[in-house]
């Protein structure tokens, strides 16, 4: 990412979230008609705080109410004919964390045959090609218990997408009933593998996603914000939306599909986010994705601002990329329920527009003072809903703390819980600046897959 590109983002925010309202407000909307403003953000907000406020109510209950449907498969039901497990990685990126990762999925509890099949890329330097020389060495073919390990190199793979589908085409003839797809830094809990396959088998469900947690959170202020956020995500977000909204992500990892519904989905190297993508491409043909918590996994965060930064305007980005080509086709599907399109509207078009209206609030009674010589006549009926959404904010970061892992809630002291509570606010709205700049990236063609920095 260039000054350039960066100085274009910036400048974008600043006018579309600062500038323009304040304009709006001061200059451009008469004083006599903001009170009609104050009702439309009003509604607005409104809207999004009962989302908000609906999606939690049914995360924090409804983790409860799964918990007693999944419990550990030791009979190997729905998995007779074997699990793949596949592990794209780019080795310059991914080769600190990669020996780590095959050690962990080396002692899975497990009940049926399992192949690790790890595609990877990479770019050649001493030090990458030495660690794929031992790696070939150690891992390749190694079987322990009933799993068995697959190095290969995907010579013409530039992402994670070409490296799934390489794969793929590669076991086309292996009668996998289902496959598991995990990054590189993902480090599967003994049991996460038979919760998974028993969620798939109790709930008819075409794909489950599980629980992705954060285990480097010791090491900054930003990773133990991270790995909070990451329970919200989940344990709120994608348990809430599926129980409100029958509406499951897949979000790139820890994740098991039955074969055939990903043998046709596929990952599209095209997009920026071919998780999110083949989500809704997989929904769109009526494939149902399900959420199960106790299908844990554990990861690492972005360490630096910087990092974080970069990861997130991918991930914004293609996002809005994905907004763009399924907001209407999902609506427009005949295999799509009506619950679900309801999850659909908020989630690929609400979620769009409202990123730009969350400071309006503020610039309204800016523009108020200034344009009644400093008088704001408050009122509560002015501010209701944005006071609604406040307070479903608060409601959802007061329940993070109860909703998540065992490991996790043991690890980080709940202090940092409470200080999550603080910093929210001013992180997500760092955020939301960022989920701005993706749209003009998108627009001016500034398109590009970088990993995470390992």
């Amino acid at each position: 990412m260039t000054r350039f590109e960066t100085l274009y983002e910036a400048l974008y925010v600043i006018l579309t979230c600062i500038a323009l309202p304040f304009l709006l407000y001061t200059v451009i909307i008469p004083g006599r008609y903001l009170f009609v403003v104050y009702w439309v953000i009003n509604i607005a907000f409104g809207l999004t705080g009962t989302w908000i406020m609906t999606e939690s109510i049914c995360g924090i209950f409804g983790n409860k109410k799964n918990a007693t449907k999944v419990s550990i498969d030791l009979e190997g039901n729905g998995c007779e004919e074997g699990v793949l497990i596949i592990i794209p990685a780019f080795l310059n990126n991914e080769k600190a964390v990669l020996t780590d990762t095959l050690t962990s999925f080396s002692e899975l509890i497990h009940s049926c045959p399992i192949v690790v099949y790890v595609c990877y890329n990479m770019i050649d330097d001493e030090s990458t090609l030495k660690f794929e020389r031992n790696t070939l060495k150690i891992w390749d073919g190694l079987k322990v218990k009933n799993i068995c390990f697959v190095i290969s190199k995907n010579v013409n793979g530039n992402s994670k997408a070409e490296n799934i589908n390489y794969a793929l085409d590669q076991t086309v003839d292996k009668p996998f009933s289902l496959i598991g797809i995990y990054d590189a830094d993902h480090q599967p809990d003994i049991n996460c593998l038979s919760y998974g396959i028993d969620c798939i088998n109790k709930r008819n469900c075409d794909v489950v996603q599980g629980q992705c947690c954060i285990r480097n959170h010791s090491l900054s202020l930003l990773s133990r914000v991270v790995a909070i956020e990451f329970i919200d995500m989940y344990n709120i977000g994608h348990q809430g939306r599926s129980v409100a909204f029958d509406l499951g992500i897949f979000g790139g990892s820890n994740a098991l599909w039955k074969s055939k519904v990903l043998r046709s989905t596929r990952m599209d190297p095209s997009m920026l986010t071919e998780d999110i993508d083949s989500s809704f491409k997989a929904s769109s043909m009526g494939a149902r994705i399900c959420y199960c918590p106790q299908m844990l996994s554990y990861e690492l965060a972005p360490v630096t601002l910087r990092v974080l930064t970069k990861q997130r305007l991918r991930w914004a980005q293609g996002w809005f990329e994905v907004s763009i080509r399924y907001g209407m086709t999902m609506l427009a599907s005949n295999t799509v329920s009506l619950r679900r399109k309801v999850g659909c509207i908020l989630l690929l078009i609400w979620r769009e527009i409202f990123m730009y209206l969350l400071y309006h609030p503020i610039f309204l009674l800016v523009g108020e003072a200034i344009q009644q010589n400093g008088v704001i006549a408050f009122s509560i009926t002015k501010m209701f809903f944005s006071i609604v959404f406040i307070v479903a904010g608060l409601f959802k970061t007061n329940f993070i703390y109860f909703v998540a892992p065992k490991r996790i809630r043991k690890e980080l002291h709940w202090s940092w819980f409470v200080v999550y509570i603080f910093i929210y606010p001013i992180y997500s709205s760092y955020i939301n600046g960022i989920q701005v700049a993706s749209h003009i990236r998108h627009f001016i063609k500034i398109k590009e897959w970088i990993p995470t920095t390992r």
